[in-house]
């Protein structure tokens, strides 16, 4: 009778096969490990954006409005108003000089085109306004507060597209 040698090789083929099964499973866990952490990058990046979108179109909405219906604003709340979209617009730059490292590059296009033309248009305003020597600063915000309002927007679509979310 050769048990002995027909247990051996039952054991060893169930040691190989348990082996690269465990190999497998921990390859795929990791890959999955890993898509998983990208994707929450990600997703904290293009939160960090639209947040900073918001709050640099939050404080030319609240200017404009306040200069449309006359009124003084608090000093207080408008230096608190004026530093976030200071400080959001800072991010958007940030993002922008970074470059597309966790975001999309249709993304980066859409701040790098934005800050181009906000940059272009203190350098060059007779493309922008009808008469460069008497622009009105409420004109400036409002064609910044319209080209944010569209970032913002198309920055939505990127992001969920980009990051495989569903509209519901």
């Amino acid at each position: 009778m050769d048990f002995a040698p027909q247990l051996a090789l039952s054991l060893i083929s169930g040691i190989v096969v348990a082996l690269v099964a465990s190999y497998v499973t921990v390859r795929l866990s990791l890959r999955r490990f890993y898509s998983e952490k990208w994707w929450k990058r990600k997703a904290q990046a293009y939160s960090e954006i639209i947040e900073a979108l918001y709050d640099v179109k939050n404080g030319k909405d609240k200017w404009l409005d306040e200069n449309f219906r006359q009124l003084h604003p608090d000093d207080q709340n408008w230096d608190e108003l004026d530093l976030r979209s200071r400080e959001g617009w800072d991010r958007i730059e940030r993002t922008v000089g970074i470059g597309a490292f966790i975001i999309s590059d249709e993304a980066l296009r859409v701040l790098t085109d934005m800050s181009a033309e906000w940059r272009d248009m203190a350098d060059h305003p007779e493309k922008y306004f009808e008469d460069p020597e008497t622009i009105l600063m409420s004109e400036v915000f409002e064609r910044e507060a319209n080209q944010l309002g569209d970032a913002l927007s198309r920055m939505r679509k990127i992001a969920k597209d980009d990051l495989k979310v569903k509209s519901m």
